[in-house]
């Protein structure tokens, strides 16, 4: 097969496009995609052509239209193939560039010639230059000096301690989650931290050392029986690793010995120093009295996870103890008061004092900790950080030694305000109440069956009505209060409003599935979260202060009778009915219900166009729900069955206007989530055990009237 080399962004532009049986792709769109400009897509397609036409594949490209691959499916995936193996030519762009000359140079004992950059990289001497000035600002951050010698190269000029921290300041950088998973867990040894070949900050580190430093590591915590949290756990990995790749190039940090003093002798110590001797047989070399006592500064400044019943071996000093929680105590008070909310929550206590007791210890030593979701703290709890970033300053300082010249970062704010996010979701979830309204086309059949099962999962939400989704307006929004409506279609084009701007609204299936609880579960979060930091919390004061739009004069007898009448109609009714698995249900249900042809004709009518909205088969259930409401023909009930499959059917039609069939409907849907004995009846035709399960409910509407 003949080849043209590719690059990374040419082979991703191929993958996006679509084969000729789907939607054409416009440049625009790549280009969005991509973050790139319409013009590089459009050089690059030159290329992407050439490519095509080498390899006899057919690009199509329709002005106007888009672009797309003009093969079959089978043709399409060798494509996908050969890109696999292509020999895909790498394009550095600036940051990937500033990364890996700054790898290099921090890594290196000596300068590096000018062309071992341009080579690589593939760039001009103007252009490693124009890189070069804002490698030189990075570096000067941390007190590190780049020179540039005309003969000898590039290099640069700092003490050890410099270099480490510059080192660490950089991989941290780089390190999104997928990396953070791949140093902590174990793999296959033929996968070891393969990130490292695929990004050349984690060159600085020896894959073989670090794996090496995770054993030892491993070991002398579980002999500790010590628990370190992910952060601390990774500082830990990336600090020795870099140690003792400098140490085997006769590279070591020195330390004030009055400002360490106080470390020797202390349990951190004892621990840096078991961990210190097995390092030293597992790669033979000496490491230094300074290189063990910033190990035990990392430890004193780790979070040690303990159990709710678990004794933490850093209570040892009693006033560093009271101060955290007398810190503990004001911080809640703080955040009660802002968002008027009772934190009672054991958790949110221990997980705070586990992360301040580290926390006092690292800013005595003006150590860091790095926060890797740090912006997407601020972004979501933006009142809760802003709170904490000004209140928590004071109150350290107020119970520790502590004085103003120590800066509270931002990195440790974000943590307290992840626990105290977690603690206050804990409780509103809980707690406050989501009013919520489920529709369907009809509002008597779906609709129902979901809000039942919605009611069972979620003990927070209160679901105000089942409705049909021409009646969703403004009013029944904002006169009962909604928080989010549960549609089983798209709401949208059937609205008198646009409804996304007046409430959030969100579609499910029919039969509420894993994906869909997890749909409500994070509507429900968002909009828990958004009461409380709002600070909306006028709230409805009482559930109880919400009734019924159907306000009921439990004396009034012509309520009791038009309900008696109307359900002993339906009931006096009933139909049963046996079909065939290759009947359509729709033309059998109104024959079984109907009294003459122009009722049938409009009952298959109303029922075709329910089934075309959304269907009318549960799978759950193997059970056809046919519903729908007309206007004048009145309402019906009937059930039916395959004897050959088994597979059920419940037929329901409700007038217009009609509110006692409509309920009687609406909990005959939810039988099916809390009786498993219906469908079965169904499935055997037990008629009598059928009308007795009718009669129940028209009894327990009765009740609730007269009640």
């Amino acid at each position: 097969m003949i080849k043209n080399r590719l690059t990374e962004r040419q082979r991703d532009i191929i993958l996006m496009l679509p084969g000729k049986n789907d939607n054409p792709i416009t440049i625009s769109n790549i280009a969005k995609s991509l973050n790139l400009s319409d013009r590089t897509v459009k050089r690059d397609l030159l290329t992407i052509e050439q490519w095509f036409d080498l390899n006899d594949f057919n690009l199509s490209k329709k002005p106007g239209v888009g672009i797309f691959i003009d093969e079959d499916s089978s043709m399409i995936q060798y494509i996908y193939e050969l890109l696999k193996i292509e020999n895909i030519e790498r394009v550095y762009q600036k940051p990937d560039r500033i990364k890996f000359i700054l790898s290099r140079l921090l890594s290196s004992d000596g300068p590096i010639k000018y062309y071992v950059f341009t080579n690589y990289l593939k760039i001009s001497d103007k252009t490693l230059n124009q890189d070069l000035i804002d490698i030189s600002d990075w570096l000067e951050e941390f007190n590190i000096k780049l020179v540039k010698k005309q003969g000898e190269g590039i290099s640069i000029i700092a003490d050890e301690k410099s270099i480490r921290k510059a080192q660490v300041n950089l991989i941290y950088e780089n390190l999104d989650d997928e990396k953070r998973i791949e140093i902590i867990r174990d793999i296959s040894e033929e996968k070891k931290l393969e990130f490292i070949r695929e990004n050349d900050v984690f060159s600085m580190i020896d894959k073989k050392i670090v794996v090496k430093v995770k054993k030892t590591l491993d070991k002398i915590l579980s002999e500790l029986s010590i628990k370190l949290s992910e952060n601390s756990y990774l500082g830990l990995v990336v600090h020795i690793s870099l140690a003792v790749e400098r140490i085997k190039i006769g590279e070591y940090t020195h330390l004030e010995e009055d400002k360490f003093f106080s470390m020797y002798n202390t349990q951190e110590y004892i621990f840096a120093e078991k961990i210190t001797r097995e390092l030293e047989s597992e790669f033979s070399v000496s490491i230094p009295r300074d290189e063990t006592i910033y190990i035990s500064m990392h430890i004193k400044g780790a979070n040690i996870i303990v159990g709710e019943d678990s004794h933490n071996k850093y209570d040892e000093n009693l006033e560093e103890y009271f101060s955290v929680l007398n810190i503990i105590k004001a911080m809640k008070m703080e955040v009660e008061s802002k968002f008027s909310i009772k934190l009672d929550d054991e958790r949110l206590e221990r997980d705070l004092k586990n992360h301040l007791m580290p926390a006092i210890n690292r800013l005595k030593m003006s150590m860091k900790i790095r926060n890797p979701i740090l912006e997407e703290i601020k972004k979501t709890y933006r009142d809760l950080f802003d709170k904490l970033r000004l209140v928590v300053p004071t109150i350290i300082y107020k119970y520790t030694p502590l004085d103003e010249s120590i800066e509270i970062p931002d990195d440790e704010i974000g943590f307290l305000a992840i626990h105290f996010a977690a603690s206050i979701e804990r409780s509103v979830f809980i707690e406050k109440k989501i009013r919520i309204v489920t529709a369907c086309p009809t509002g008597i059949g779906t609709s129902r069956l979901i809000s039942s099962k919605i009611e069972k999962r979620f003990r927070n939400i209160e679901v105000v009505d089942n409705v049909s989704i021409l009646n969703i307006n403004k009013n029944i929004i904002e006169e009962e209060d909604i928080d989010l409506i549960v549609s089983t279609v798209d709401i949208g084009s059937f609205s008198e409003i646009d409804i996304s701007e007046e409430i959030p609204y969100i579609v499910v299936s029919t039969i509420l599935n894993e994906d869909d609880f997890e749909k409500i579960r994070d509507n429900i979060k968002c909009i828990s979260r958004k009461k409380v930091y709002s600070n909306d919390d006028n709230d409805r004061k009482n559930n109880d202060t919400h009734m019924s739009t159907t306000k009921k004069d439990t004396n009034d007898i012509k309520i009791i009778f038009d309900y008696s009448v109307k359900t002993n109609r339906i009931f006096e009714q009933i139909r049963f009915f046996d079909f065939s698995d290759s009947d359509d249900i729709c033309v059998v249900s109104s024959e079984v219900i109907s009294f003459n042809d122009e009722e049938r004709k409009s009952i298959q009518e109303i029922f075709r166009k329910r089934f075309d909205l959304g269907g009318l088969y549960l799978d759950e259930f193997d059970l056809y729900l046919v519903h729908g409401k007309s206007s004048d023909i009145g309402s019906r009930l009937a059930f039916g069955r395959s004897k050959k499959s088994g597979r059920t059917a419940i037929v329901m039609l409700a007038d217009e206007g009609d509110n006692v069939a409509s309920g009687l409907f609406s909990s005959l849907s939810v039988k099916l989530v809390e009786d498993e004995e219906l469908v079965e009846f169904i499935r055997n035709m037990e008629k009598e055990k059928l009308r007795n399960i009718v009669w129940q409910i028209i009894e327990d509407g009765l009740k609730r009237i007269v009640r």
